[in-house]
């Protein structure tokens, strides 16, 4: 089983000001999940936690591509930010295995995980859309959008 949720607890300074609204418009996909919305992860695989602080947008959006690359290939990592880990996804037929670093692991069923990482980048988006509206027109956010279809 996996759990993926969030709480974004910061974007970047000047929140809700014009400035703002113009950035969230034309940032670039780096900006959007590195530098602008970061929180707490909640990251859990069959009772492993790697829950933690960090880009909140980035871990969803490696995640997702994660699952997508594990289509085609039997390994991948991800370094999180502020060295928060560093994560190993691999594949074994039907599952996948994650482990963080030397630390917790974790089994899930390779769809279950390719389902879940989709539906948490496509809520994370949606809600990230209905806060600041101007997401919407983001060239970024467009691209990610078609490819969660």
């Amino acid at each position: 089983m996996i759990e993926l949720d969030y709480r974004v607890s910061s974007i970047i300074d000047g929140a809700d000001t014009p400035r703002l609204r113009q950035t969230l418009a034309q940032a670039d996909l780096y900006d959007l999940t590195w530098e602008m919305f970061w929180g707490d992860l909640v990251f859990r695989v069959d009772g492993a936690d790697f829950s933690g602080p960090g880009p909140v947008f980035d871990a969803a959006y490696v995640l997702f591509c994660v699952a997508q690359d594990l289509e085609r290939t039997s390994k991948r990592t991800y370094s999180a930010a502020e060295g928060a880990g560093e994560y190993t996804f691999h594949r074994k037929g039907g599952t996948v295995h994650v482990r963080e670093g030397n630390g917790p692991s974790g089994v899930v069923p390779f769809d279950e995980f390719r389902a879940a990482t989709g539906d948490f980048l496509r809520k994370l988006v949606n809600d990230l859309c209905k806060r600041y509206p101007e997401l919407r027109a983001n060239p970024s956010i467009v691209k990610i959008n078609r490819r969660l279809k």
